[in-house]
């Protein structure tokens, strides 16, 4: 048998308990850092792309192509006659 006194056994019993728990706790801290982190790469992916649609489309709106628009009138034309 082996002779371990008391005060040692719950020295041991509460210092794996807090390990546990600092272990745990720096556990979910982490992901929840990495989890906001992820969060904010794809707020910023979808306002990169809203300001890309956005700017594109200003970009097609004020510099359209004069053929594909005389050539729509033509098609107007053309379907009237």
């Amino acid at each position: 048998m082996i002779n371990i006194s008391i005060p040692a056994i719950w020295i041991a019993f509460f210092g794996a308990l807090f390990g546990a728990m600092l272990g745990v706790a720096l556990s979910f801290w982490i992901i929840k850092r990495e989890v906001q982190r992820e969060v904010r790469r794809i707020e910023n992916e979808y306002k990169f792309l809203l300001v890309q649609g956005l700017v594109g489309g200003v970009l097609k709106y004020f510099f359209k192509d004069e053929e594909t628009t005389v050539c729509k009138e033509d098609a107007k034309h053309s379907a009237e006659q």
